[in-house]
C-alpha cells in the first residue's frame, strides 16, 4: 500500500473525462469533451459544530486500460473523538463512473454528515432538471436561477439535466436518501445533493462498529464519442467584451486590527499604508464590550493616518440603551462615518425593529450618516430573512469562500460566485446598495454550530497562510473583479495589521496588498471585464481612471502551475499563481 500524491488522476470512461484528487478523496469536473457535466462528487465526514476533517489516504491498487479503469482506495479520518475507516473503489467505463465506499466507525462520536456530496456546477441555474425520487416518482424541475434560501429538492435518488448537444447526464445516488440546497448561497460554485436530510435530529450518534455502504454513479445518455476530445486548448484566451462594457469600482476599505496594542502600528508599517487609497476603514462597536469605545477611538486615529471615513458596526440587542451608547461615541468622533451597519446580537440577521431603535437613536443624539443592515454572517442567513432590508438605506453581509470545501481549486471557485450574491441580495432589496462587509480569507463565526458554547472562531483559527502568499493575492483580484461586476457599492477587505491582514506586524507587506492597492489606485473609476475561455484558470480585466488618463490590463493565472494566456498583445507566459499587468491605450 502507498500513499498518494495531491496530484490528480486524469480518468476516462469511454467519452466520459474527470480528475480524480485523491488525497481529498474528490472526483472533479466530470467533463464530455469542453463540456462540464457534474462539478463533483465527494465523500466527507462533518462532526458536530460541521468542522469537515481531511482523511488519510493510501492507494490500494490502481489498472486503467484505455477507456476504463479501476481504483482502490483506503481511507482514515482522526479527529476529536472521531475515528473512522473507508475502503474506497472508483471504476469507469462505457460513458460511466461509479464511486462506492464501505465505512466502519472505530469509535463513537458525533457527526452532522456522513457520506458523499454530489455538486451540479453553478452554470446550471435555470436549466431543467428531472429528479428520481426515493419513492420512484419523478419530479420535472429547474435548477435555481436567483439563489435559493432553502433546499429546492428533496427526497433524491437520481437528477438527469440535458447537455449541450441534446444528449442526458444522469446522477444515481444509492445508501441514503439525499436532498440539496444551493451551496451559492456560501459562494461555493454549485448545487450540493448530500445524504442525511437536514430534517431529521441531528448531530446524529455514530457508534463503534457501525457500519455505512453508499455509492454515486454517473453515466453519459445518448453516446457521446463524438465530443470525447477536449477543445479547450492548452492556451486560454482572453478577450474584450464585444460589448465594452465598464462597470463603477466599488468604494474599497479594510477593517481595523483595534485589538493590537498601539505600539504594533511601526514606522515601517505607516510608509506603506499610506499608499493606501482606501474609502473607508471599519469598526465594531459592541453595545456590551466595554472596550468598545476605546476601539472606535483607536479605529478614529488609524482612519485620521489613512484619511479615510468609518464604516461603524453597531451591536446591539433589545433593551439596550442605544441613545446612551451613541451619545458617548459622538464624544469621541471627530472623523466622517461613511455608514451605519445596526446587528442584533440575538439574530442571525438583523429585525427591522432593531433597525428602526438605532435609526432614531442616530437621529436624536445628532449622528449623520446612512444606516444599513442585514447580517454578520453568511449570504444565507440574509436570504432565508429577507425581512432584514426593510428600513434600511442599504443591505450588508458578510463573506468567505472555506465553508463546505478549503482546497485551492474550491477557492479559486468561489470568486464568479461572489458576485452572484451581490446580484441575488439586490433582487429582494428593492435597489437598495449593497455593501459586502467584510470579505474574508476564512470563517469568522459559525452561526450554526451545534455543540459549541461560543460560535466566535478564535482568531488564531482564522489564520490561513494562503493569505500572505501569492494565491491570496490572485484570489482577491478576482473578487474584487467580480463583485465590482455585480455592482457592489462597498467592499471591505480583510483586516489592517497582522497574519489577518495587508500588512505583518514587522512592517512587511503581503502579496494581497499591491493587488488592493492596484484597486485603490483607480478609485473612482472602472473596470473592463476580459472574457476568458477557462475562466477557473485565467481572468483578465482592463482598470480604467476615473478620468480617463490611465488605463492598466491586468492578466491573472488562478492555476497551480505556470501556463500561457493569449491576449490582443500577444501571449504571456505567467507563473503558478501570478499576474501581469501594464498600461494600454485609452479606449
Amino acid at each position: 500500500m502507498s500513499t498518494l500524491t495531491t496530484s490528480p488522476l486524469p480518468l476516462r470512461a469511454g467519452a466520459l473525462t474527470a480528475e480524480f484528487y485523491p488525497d481529498e478523496l474528490f472526483l472533479r469536473y466530470a467533463r464530455v469533451g469542453a463540456e462540464e457535466c457534474l462539478r463533483g462528487v465527494y465523500l466527507a465526514i462533518r462532526d458536530q459544530d460541521w468542522n469537515t476533517p481531511a482523511p488519510e489516504v493510501a492507494v490500494k491498487s490502481l489498472d486503467e486500460d484505455g477507456d476504463s479503469f479501476e481504483l482502490a482506495l483506503e481511507a482514515r479520518w482522526r479527529f476529536g473523538d472521531i475515528r473512522y475507516r473507508a475502503d474506497c473503489r472508483l471504476t469507469g467505463g462505457n460513458d460511466r463512473m461509479a464511486f462506492r465506499f464501505r465505512g466502519v466507525a472505530e469509535s463513537d462520536f458525533l457527526r452532522n454528515r456522513l457520506g458523499f456530496v454530489v455538486l451540479h456546477g453553478a452554470q446550471l441555474a435555470g436549466r431543467s432538471v428531472s429528479i428520481e425520487q426515493v419513492n420512484g416518482s419523478i419530479l420535472e424541475s429547474r435548477f435555481p436561477e436567483d439563489i435559493s434560501p432553502h433546499q429546492p429538492f428533496f427526497d433524491v435518488r437520481a437528477m438527469t439535466h440535458e447537455l449541450a448537444d441534446g444528449l442526458q447526464f444522469k446522477t444515481l445516488m444509492e445508501g441514503d436518501t439525499f436532498e440539496t440546497e444551493d451551496q451559492r448561497n456560501w459562494t461555493d460554485a454549485s448545487f450540493k445533493t448530500y445524504c442525511t436530510p437536514l430534517g431529521l435530529p441531528f448531530p446524529v450518534a455514530v457508534k463503534a462498529g457501525e457500519v455505512v455502504e453508499q455509492a454515486i454513479t454517473i453515466e453519459l445518455l445518448g453516446g457521446g464519442k463524438s465530443r470525447a476530445s477536449d477543445a479547450r486548448g492548452a492556451i486560454v484566451e482572453l478577450s474584450p467584451d464585444q460589448e465594452r462594457r465598464s462597470y463603477r469600482l466599488p468604494r474599497i476599505g479594510i477593517e481595523t486590527a483595534a485589538d493590537l496594542p498601539p505600539e504594533e502600528w511601526s514606522e515601517a508599517t505607516s510608509r506603506h499604508l499610506e499608499r493606501l487609497n482606501l474609502d473607508h476603514l471599519r469598526a465594531a462597536l459592541h453595545a456590551h464590550d466595554s472596550e468598545s469605545l476605546r476601539r472606535i477611538e483607536r479605529a478614529q486615529q488609524e482612519a485620521e493616518a489613512l484619511d479615510c471615513g468609518l464604516e461603524v458596526v453597531l451591536f446591539v440587542k433589545a433593551g439596550d440603551d442605544v441613545c446612551g451608547l451613541l451619545a458617548q461615541v459622538k464624544e469621541r468622533l471627530s472623523r466622517k462615518v461613511d455608514r451605519w451597519i445596526v446587528f442584533d446580537v440575538d439574530a442571525k440577521a438583523t429585525p427591522p425593529a432593531t433597525t428602526a431603535v438605532v435609526r432614531a437613536a442616530l437621529s436624536d443624539v445628532g449622528l449623520s450618516g446612512p444606516a444599513g443592515a442585514g447580517t454578520d454572517h453568511f449570504f444565507t442567513e440574509l436570504n432565508r430573512d429577507r425581512s432584514a432590508v426593510e428600513g434600511t438605506d442599504f443591505v450588508s453581509f458578510s463573506m468567505n469562500p472555506q465553508v463546505h470545501a478549503f482546497d485551492d481549486r474550491s477557492l479559486i471557485e468561489t470568486m464568479e460566485m461572489q458576485g452572484i450574491c451581490v446580484n441575488s441580495a439586490r433582487s429582494f432589496s428593492e435597489d437598495r446598495p449593497i455593501v459586502v462587509s467584510p470579505l474574508t480569507f476564512k470563517m469568522r463565526s459559525n452561526p450554526n454550530a451545534t455543540g459549541a458554547d461560543d460560535a466566535t472562531l478564535d482568531r488564531s483559527a482564522r489564520v490561513d497562510e494562503r493569505q500572505h502568499q501569492a494565491f491570496g493575492a490572485v484570489w482577491t483580484l478576482g473578487s474584487l473583479k467580480y463583485l465590482t461586476e455585480a455592482e457592489a457599492y462597498s467592499v471591505t477587505l480583510f483586516e489592517l495589521l497582522g497574519p489577518l491582514g495587508l500588512v505583518d506586524l514587522a512592517g512587511d507587506p503581503y502579496p494581497l496588498f499591491e493587488a488592493i492597492a492596484m484597486f485603490t489606485r483607480f478609485k473612482g473609476g472602472a473596470l473592463s471585464p476580459l472574457v476568458s475561455t477557462d475562466p477557473l484558470k485565467a481572468i483578465g480585466f482592463d482598470l480604467q481612471s476615473a478620468n480617463r488618463d490611465e488605463r492598466l490590463r491586468v492578466l491573472v493565472n488562478l492555476s497551480s502551475s505556470r501556463q500561457s494566456l493569449r491576449c490582443e498583445e500577444g501571449v504571456f507566459d505567467l507563473n503558478a499563481y501570478e499576474y501581469k499587468t501594464w498600461r494600454v491605450q485609452r479606449a
